[in-house]
């Protein structure tokens, strides 16, 4: 192992199978440490001067891993993006590391998932069985260090790993208990549930990249929001997670609880951007944008979010969209004026950066429409800088390309489009915006709420 004072030379090199655009993106602690082109076989090498151990990200498309180097390190990775987490392989120096915690995450993706039925059981049976499961993560851990000279850095990296992941699974299940079964809430306090929350360090630099720990910091601000709320008088809408007054609670959170570092930034300009995009009146978006002026964030952001700001003013309720122009299937432009042609209309965007998600998305669109002849589904793809790609993925999926345009390469604000992607959008056979809704997509509330908007 290099040494800790002195800069080596690390090298990244490997392949992505399937590439979904021409780069690869690194970074370290959460900030852009470069962009790599790749070859036109998918290979790619990257080398860069590091001076300690730490954790790293890559992101390929819209997907995202992170991985473990020493300085010095010469590490080999392979990716199918067509089964990204699945399909991550690591080789040569720092193998043993890099695949232990792929792996560590693959098996809590799996037992994540267990979420969905385990909220339905007792809490004292769900603290067992939880503890048990990481005890044998932790044991799994011990195992391999008697095997490996791992240093003291990695080892600790990996124990926080396992205790986020599992305190994550607590705060879900606790979101899910008193969301579905508040009548069972009690015993929360009774069992001493967030007992961890005393251990919690809130600002692990050396943990701003890792996803386990980002998602946990996620979880625990929007309980601790919701507990606020619940002793607020208005309870109405506590568990509205996407509305504009939850959003700000968990900025004033975030402020309070994260020192002026990586994660608190990484957590203030999320929020911020999903508060303006959540926005029902120009009153709100002037509100966020004071936020703004107390985060410490550069010029080229602030710039980001007040253009962000003025682009969502274009999307409120009640504005009109037949102005703005997009492209489609053939590439000609054409005005929405043209695509809503007095029909009901439902806009999606969405992107083909992410297989499974556009797959999915177009099973349900393709449900919807049969259920709902009346209705224009529209898809706008955001992947303005890659035409190619979102005409192999049309081809590919047998896209009914009738419905389906891309953003004005040309459009000023063709990067913004990319922050609506959980969005959905009604706009009246005039044109006018009806409603805009997050996550409704998958809601067990989104044929009602066609059912409302044809009726109304």
């Amino acid at each position: 192992m290099a040494d800790n004072n002195e800069p080596s030379s690390t090298k990244i090199y490997g392949e992505i199978v399937n590439p979904l655009d021409h780069t690869l993106i690194f970074y370290q602690n959460g900030n852009l440490l470069d962009t790599v082109e790749l070859q036109a076989n998918g290979k790619f090498f990257y080398e860069y001067t590091q001076k300690n151990e730490a954790m790293f990200s890559i992101k390929h498309g819209a997907e995202t891993q992170m991985f473990y180097a020493k300085p010095g390190d010469s590490i080999a990775l392979r990716i199918n993006t067509l089964e990204f987490d699945e399909s991550l392989v690591y080789d040569a120096d720092s193998a043993v590391e890099n695949n232990f915690l792929i792996d560590n995450f693959l098996l809590n993706e799996k037992n994540n998932d267990l979420i969905l039925s385990y909220y339905k059981i007792e809490v004292d049976e769900f603290l067992n069985i939880t503890d048990s499961l990481k005890n044998i993560q932790l044991q799994k851990l011990n195992e391999l260090q008697n095997k490996h000279a791992l240093s003291p850095m990695f080892v600790e990296i990996a124990q926080k790993s396992i205790n986020f992941e599992f305190y994550d699974m607590k705060e879900r299940y606790a979101f899910l208990i008193q969301k579905y079964f508040s009548s069972k809430a009690h015993q929360l306090d009774e069992f001493n549930f967030f007992s961890f929350r005393k251990e919690i360090n809130f600002n692990e630099e050396n943990l701003s990249s890792h996803f386990g720990y980002l998602r946990f910091l996620d979880n625990y601000l929007k309980n601790k929001s919701i507990e606020d709320c619940a002793q607020s008088e208005n309870k109405k809408d506590c568990f509205e997670l996407n509305s504009f007054q939850n959003l700000h609670k968990r900025i004033e959170l975030a402020n309070k609880i994260f020192e002026d570092n990586e994660v608190r930034r990484q957590f203030l300009k999320r929020f911020v951007r999903r508060e303006i995009i959540q926005s029902n009146t120009a009153k709100e978006i002037e509100t966020t944008l004071r936020i703004i002026d107390g985060i410490n964030l550069d010029e080229e952001n602030l710039k980001y979010y007040h253009r962000l700001a003025d682009f969502q003013k274009n999307y409120l309720i009640g504005n009109s969209l037949k102005n703005h122009s997009v492209y489609d299937a053939d590439f000609n432009k054409i005005n929405f004026k043209e695509i809503v042609a007095n029909k009901p209309t439902i806009l999606h965007l969405w992107t083909a950066n992410s297989t499974s998600l556009h797959q999915k998305r177009l099973t349900k669109i393709k449900d919807l429409r049969a259920k709902f002849p009346e209705v224009q589904f529209i898809g706008i793809n955001v992947d303005y800088n890659n035409r190619e790609l979102w005409e192999r993925t049309l081809t590919q999926y047998k896209y009914n390309r009738k419905y389906e345009f891309q953003v004005l390469g040309k459009d000023k604000d063709r990067d913004l489009y990319i922050n609506y992607l959980s969005k959905v959008f009604y706009v009246s056979p005039e044109n006018t915006t009806i409603k805009n809704c997050t996550n409704l997509l998958y809601s067990n509330d989104l044929e009602s709420s066609i059912l409302a908007f044809l009726n109304q």
